[in-house]
C-alpha cells in the first residue's frame, strides 16, 4: 500500500508544527470555509482544502483551538499547546 501524507495530516502535533511556522500575527477567518485555520492549514499542506477528504471533526479540539477570538495563528497555537497538554 503507498503512503498518503494526508494520513497524517489531520494530527494535533502536525497542525502544532504548522502553527509554529506561521506569523503570530498572521490571521485567518473562522467562519470563512476557505480562510478558516483548517481551510490555511490543509491548503498549505495539501495544497487545497477542498479536495481534501475530511471533515473538521477528523481533527482533535480543533473548534477548541480556531473558533474563539483573537482569529491569530499565535493565539490558536496558544490554544492548541494548551489542548495537547
Amino acid at each position: 500500500m503507498l503512503y498518503n501524507p494526508q494520513w497524517n495530516v489531520m494530527s494535533l502535533e502536525s497542525l502544532i508544527a504548522w502553527l509554529e511556522s506561521q506569523p503570530a500575527n498572521g490571521s485567518y477567518n473562522w467562519p470563512h470555509p476557505d480562510r478558516c485555520l483548517l481551510g490555511c492549514y490543509l491548503t498549505d499542506k495539501t495544497g487545497s482544502c477542498a479536495s481534501f477528504r475530511s471533515s473538521y471533526t477528523d481533527m482533535p479540539h480543533y473548534r477548541e483551538i480556531a473558533a474563539p477570538e483573537p482569529w491569530t495563528f499565535g493565539a490558536a497555537l496558544s490554544r492548541a499547546l494548551a489542548a495537547a497538554g
